[in-house]
């Protein structure tokens, strides 16, 4: 009698056991399924419970094997899956602001452009929860990939900026980790600093950049901010003289300006080979390619006074000193071409 009103007992905690782990999985694909929308979009990837235990995957098809997904798909799930985790069957982003420790070690390798694109705005997205003024929690990234590096470190330094803090692992045979801004791996930005560092400062009294650096910067600006490929073509010059018809020296500027492109050999040399002519002379030297790399810094804030100041970042006292140099850069350039 006793063992069958103890077979009854096993049976309902069994039972009631079961009903909550299936509340559970219910639950907890809910919350992955949130995450995974953000990294795939809707008509991705989801997840169902199982039947009597685990996930099933489904795609726009139906059920997909574990065999069938890829490897980045593989590891989308396991990072969503560990952050379920850590919810314990809360939501995820209230979880996420508690006393704890979250590591996450390369969380973006081997994944395409796409999925990569998508778990860095997971990430970005989890992180406002973690990173938020009333979170215990703390965050810390491992990573190899210096672009996923830069991107984190924009996404957290908007969300709080008193919370970031880099460090690389030296490339010496100490292994110790330095203190870092990552600045190297803004290819453009360190180009763009080191010319407007020469073009602002006396011949002599700083690093010349070569003219590698300032046709890349040059190719650069013609083409995100103007949308052109040919970086000596007289169009977009003339149409840009249109804008300011006002001021004559700008005017001027612009008619000299094109000319010094083509007749700076450095500046296209790819025009010129691709025509035939291999026998290039030698770039500008001295007080010509100085000026040259003024000319070039002087058009770029006429045409996008923010994008040298800015784009070049910093404090606000550093912004502003850059808009006093140019300022004083614009002035003395243009005044070789005021009417007399």
């Amino acid at each position: 009698m006793l063992d069958e009103e103890i077979e009854g007992l096993e049976s309902k905690i069994e039972m009631k056991i079961s009903s909550i782990k299936s509340k559970n999985r219910v639950h907890s694909a809910m919350e992955i399924n949130k995450l995974l929308n953000i990294v795939f979009g809707r008509g991705g990837i989801t997840l169902v419970p199982g039947e009597t235990a685990g996930y099933r995957v489904v795609n726009n098809r139906g059920y997909v094997t574990p065999s069938r997904l890829s490897i980045g798909e593989r590891n989308v799930l396991s990072l969503c899956y560990f952050f379920a985790k850590i919810a314990e069957r809360s939501d995820i982003e209230k979880s996420l602001q508690g006393n704890k420790v979250i590591v996450l070690d390369d969380p973006v390798s081997s994944f395409d452009k796409g999925k990569k694109y998508g778990v860095t705005l997971l990430l970005a997205y989890l992180f406002q929860y973690i990173l938020s003024e009333d979170s215990d929690a703390k965050l810390i990234i491992m990573t190899h990939d210096n672009s996923f590096a830069l991107d984190m470190k924009f996404a957290i330094s908007a969300i709080n900026s008193s919370a970031l803090k880099c460090w690389e692992l030296s490339m010496d045979n100490s292994n110790s980790l330095e203190y870092s801004n990552f600045k190297h791996i803004d290819k453009y930005r360190n180009m763009l600093e080191n010319v407007y560092n020469f073009a602002v400062s006396k011949l002599g009294d700083i690093k010349v950049p070569d003219s590698n650096e300032i046709r890349r910067i040059w190719e650069a600006f013609m083409l995100f901010e103007l949308g052109q490929m040919n970086i000596s073509d007289l169009a977009p010059m003339k149409i840009l003289s249109g804008y300011f018809k006002n001021d004559s020296r700008i005017e001027k500027f612009l008619k000299v300006f094109v000319p010094m492109l083509f007749v700076n050999v450095g500046s296209h040399s790819q025009n010129h080979t691709m025509d035939g002519n291999l026998y290039l002379d030698p770039d500008l030297e001295n007080d010509q390619y100085h000026e040259y790399a003024r000319c070039i810094i002087c058009f770029m804030y006429i045409v996008a006074p923010h994008h040298i100041v800015w784009r070049l970042g910093g404090s606000g006292k550093d912004k502003d000193d850059r808009i006093e140099k140019l300022d004083i850069l614009r002035e003395e350039v243009l005044d070789k071409y005021k009417d007399e």
